[in-house]
Order: C-alpha cells, then structure tokens, then sequence
C-alpha cells in the first residue's frame, strides 16, 4: 500500500511540474494542494517554464510616463512567447485598454481585448487574486476569470507568437490618449 501511494504521489507531482496545472475554476480562496509550496516539490527545482513554477513566481511590469519612453523600456521584459497567459493593461487620459493573450492549441495566441474606462481597480484585483492563490492553482487561470467580469471582448484567434516584447506590446502604448500614460504587464503562466 505505501508503494502505491508513493507512485501516485511521484506521477502527479511529474505531472503538475509538466505544466498540466490548469484550473478551469478559480477559487477566490485556494485550496492547498500537494504542490501548493515549493517545499512540496522535489529537491531539484522546477524548470521556469512549468506552471507550477510561473504560478508560484508570476511577474509584473508596470511603466509610467510618456509613449515612447515606455515603448523603449518594453524591450527589457522576457520574451512573452514564453508565456501560455499574459495581460496588458493601460490606461490613458480618456479610457483604458485590456489585452489578454492566451496561447491555443495551435501554438497561436487568442488575443480579447476590452475597453474599459478605468484600469486601476482591475489592477488591484488581478494582484489581489495573485496574493490569495499563492501558487496553489494555475495563477493564469485566476487572472483570466477576473477579466472575463469585463465582458466578451472582441477576440481574434490564431495570431502567430510575438517576436519581442515590444511586438507585442507597443501598440495599444502608441494607441492611448494623453502624455502620461501607464501600462502594466503580467505574465501570469
């Protein structure tokens, strides 16, 4: 009986360290879970690109200031192609602009993008939900349920992955209204 219950434990640890966490419904308060630390995970530690790892150490970017300065300092983040989920965020004088990008089946990414006329409580809860999951269920899945309050979106599907961090995020920078702007990034898995 203890041979069984280490096998089951070895497989699924392998399996939530394989990027196979995907929690199709967020919970306000996560539930702990055998990988919810990573003191639960084994001694050698999880490559950067698992999900068990990006939900424990997911990253935020945020750039204040005029268009193309922030478009010049977007070329410092990682490449988001190396992301399954990431959001951006930014907030101009007269309104905001939300993108999700979520890569599909396909290798592609689902691009949803919202207007919505204030950023910042969206911020708070996006970091609010991060705080509470505490790496125990798929932080990218967290952050999409938040933004699916937004509404539908307008969507488009298949857009090939971003060369650079600039490719993917200049536009909607260039796009926004006023001299002072804001965008936030997050690379949620």
């Amino acid at each position: 009986m203890k041979k069984y219950i280490t096998v089951v434990a070895i497989i699924f640890v392998a399996s939530f360290q394989a990027g196979l966490c995907q929690s199709p419904v967020p919970s306000e308060t996560p539930s702990p879970s055998a990988s919810a630390s990573p003191s639960a995970v084994p001694s050698a530690s999880p490559g950067p690109t698992t999900c068990s790892f990006r939900s424990w150490n997911p990253e935020s970017h945020t750039f204040y200031g005029k268009k193309e300065v922030i478009v010049q300092r977007l070329a410092t983040l990682s490449n988001p192609s190396e992301h399954r989920l990431f959001v951006q965020i930014t907030q101009g004088d007269s309104g905001g602009s939300v993108r999700l990008y979520e890569r599909n089946q396909n290798s592609a990414y689902d691009v949803t993008d919202w207007t919505p006329q204030h950023t910042s409580e969206l911020i708070a809860e996006i970091d609010k939900a991060i705080m509470a999951n505490k790496g125990v269920n798929c932080v990218g899945e967290q952050i999409k349920a938040i933004l699916k309050r937004l509404g539908n979106g307008k969507s488009v599907h298949d857009v090939a992955a971003p060369v650079t961090p600039e490719a993917a995020f200049a536009h909607p920078v260039k796009e926004s209204r006023g001299e002072f702007i804001r965008t936030v990034i997050v690379y949620g898995c």
